[in-house]
């Protein structure tokens, strides 16, 4: 019997008959057609639920609050600004070793460090907070503050800051 060959039994053959895949449908061309479609089919699905993962049971949007911000590194309640304001959203990174000289914000600015480490030091207070990867904090407002890079990391910042449109928002203590 050769490979593939399938054995039927005709109702008025004593012995059975070796016939190739189809053969039998010879005179049902559609049957025949038919037949592939749905083993193709079948070998398929099968394929590809074996290498395709799972289809998401839930088609709902999910929202999660990470992190809620009422004040400032120093305490302060965070405060907008009146009128218009133009958001800016900026990217900083600053090298290993690097120092924030001393400055300060007129207006709230959101920081989150997307990696490294980084002290802030509040220069009315002498108070330091040190933030990570993942942090999120409000940049202390119109106080005096610097920052210094901690360990042997750049650190890459995140500002998100909300101003009335050309207004500063960053001044030096003294300036370069």
């Amino acid at each position: 019997m050769s490979v593939g060959a399938s054995r039927l039994f005709h109702a008025d053959a004593e012995r059975p008959v070796f016939v190739q895949p189809m053969e039998c449908f010879h005179h049902q061309p559609a049957v025949a057609i038919l037949v592939r479609m749905f083993t193709a089919l079948l070998v398929s699905t099968a394929l590809a639920s074996a290498i395709s993962p799972a289809p998401a049971t839930s088609t709902s949007v999910e929202t999660r609050v990470t992190k809620v911000l009422d004040r400032t590194l120093s305490g302060q309640p965070i405060l907008m600004p009146t009128g218009p304001v133009r958001v800016t959203i900026s990217e900083m990174t600053l090298p290993v070793g690097a120092r924030l000289p001393p400055h300060r914000h007129p207006f709230a600015r959101h920081v989150h460090v997307l990696a490294g480490r980084l002290a802030v030091k509040d220069l009315s207070t002498g108070g330091v907070v040190e933030l990570g990867p993942s942090d999120w904090a409000v940049d202390v407002v119109d106080v005096w503050h610097e920052g210094t890079v901690l360990g042997h990391e750049p650190v890459r910042l995140l500002l998100i800051e909300q101003a009335p449109p050309g207004a500063a928002t960053t001044i030096r203590q003294d300036p370069p």
